[in-house]
């Protein structure tokens, strides 16, 4: 089981440096992630999520309420995110690159989750 493990750790990591985001640090890539994994596609196609809600997904570390929100700025700056405003803690996911690549990775999370349940 490690050694899956550890397969799928190297295709995550080939994966972020396939679309340009290896120097994202581990909290910035799970926070990423989080939002990701909550995400819902809107009509419009935008890839929408609250912070709250990726906040409290498995894939987030658990980081004080500060941090969290430091990491979605800097994330913001990267121009991976934005913040919607008038909507308090909406966040759009915002890099096509980014998109396409986590929902790709989708299945992971579903993997993931399905576990946790148990």
């Amino acid at each position: 089981m490690i050694e899956q493990l550890a397969a799928l750790m190297d295709m995550v990591e080939a994966a972020f440096e396939d679309i340009g985001l290896a120097d994202l640090t581990f909290n910035e890539r799970a926070v990423l992630l989080a939002l990701s994994a909550t995400a819902r596609r809107e009509s419009d196609g935008r890839l929408m999520t609250h912070s709250e809600t990726a906040r409290d997904h498995l894939l987030a570390p658990k980081l004080s309420q500060p941090t969290f929100h430091r990491i979605l700025r800097r994330l913001g700056k990267r121009g991976l995110v934005r913040k919607i405003a008038g909507a308090p803690g909406m966040y759009e996911i915002i890099a096509p690159e980014a998109q396409s690549a986590l929902a790709e990775h989708e299945v992971f999370v579903t993997i993931a989750a399905s576990r946790e349940r148990g």
